[in-house]
This record gives structure tokens, sequence and C-alpha cells, in this order.
């Protein structure tokens, strides 16, 4: 929860100083890195995979933190409404994919618990306790999964610049004819 804090003080700042886009791109990289190390990092003792579990999550949380100030400032300046009740309910939705987000990654771990999880061992060269069925492969999965939605947004952030802006020749070209 500090990296959450501390990502919350710092990208609100640094999105009045760089840019709204540019401060989230940076949160949602951040956000795409740590889940992908949190997977894969943490080998040895169970003392060292905490320690980096702890190091890692708390780097995704200052990713995360800084999408809280820079997304609804963007939800709100990116609103085509001047009516603050309208600029409100664009920010109320953008908060709310991230509880459908956070639904998702539970539905994806139950399933993967109940299917390939539970039966799976990546080590075929080796002989695993009755006990390990696949536990490793599980939980390092369902970490790393969480690196897909930042990135989904951090390429819809790319993206959709170009597209607005060959939206808008499209426009104009037709204006001129």
């Amino acid at each position: 929860f500090m990296g959450t804090i501390v990502g919350m003080i710092c990208f609100g700042a640094m999105g009045d100083l760089v840019g709204r886009n540019a401060g989230l791109l940076v949160c949602q990289y951040i956000q795409v890195a740590g889940a992908l190390l949190q997977g894969v990092v943490p080998w040895g003792g169970s003392t060292s995979v905490y320690c980096l579990l702890i190091t890692v999550r708390t780097f995704i949380g200052i990713g995360a933190g800084g999408v809280y100030p820079l997304a609804a400032a963007k939800a709100a300046e990116d609103s085509t409404a001047v009516d603050p009740v309208h600029k409100a309910q664009s920010v109320a939705w953008a908060f709310l994919w991230r509880n459908v987000g956070a639904i998702f990654v539970w539905v994806n771990f139950l399933m993967m618990y109940y299917t390939i999880g539970a039966h799976c061992d990546l080590r075929p060269w080796t002989n695993p306790p009755a006990d390990y069925e696949g536990s490793q492969f599980s939980w390092r999965y369902v970490l790393m999964f969480g690196a897909l939605a930042p990135a989904l947004v951090a390429i819809s952030m790319h993206v959709q610049p170009h597209f607005v802006k060959d939206r808008e020749k499209k426009r104009i070209k037709g204006w001129n004819q």
C-alpha cells in the first residue's frame, strides 16, 4: 500500500509537469514490468521469494497509484461535456473498469486452479512431490497475467492519437470537397 501512496503523490505531480498521457504511459509500463517480474524473479528459499515479491509488488503499487489521479484527470479533461455532472460520470466510468479487471483476475485464478494449474508440472525431468501439482506454474501465471490489462491500455494509448489524427484528416478532407 505504501507504493500506491507514493505513486499517487509522485505521478499526480508528474502528470502536471509532463502531461497526463506521458505520465499514464509510464504508470502502465511500470505495472507491466512489475507484473512480469513478479512471476519470473522470485526463486529460491521462501524468505527470498517473499522479499522479492514484496519489492516487486511495491513497484507495481507505485504504477497503480499513479493511475488513480492521472486517469481521473484524463477522464474529466477528455469529456466533451461542460456539465460537471457529466464529467463526474466520465470519471466514474473510468474507474468502473478497474473493478471489472479486479474481478477478472480472481476468475482467471479460479479457472487456472481448477483446470490446468492443479495438474501441471513444467519440470518433467524431476519427480515432484505429491503436493506440488503445478503450484509453481499456477501462481506465477496468475501474477504475470496482471500485465495484460496495463499492456492493452498502453498499446491503445499509442494507437489512439494516430486513429484520431486520421479521423480528423478524413473529416477535413470531406469539408474541402
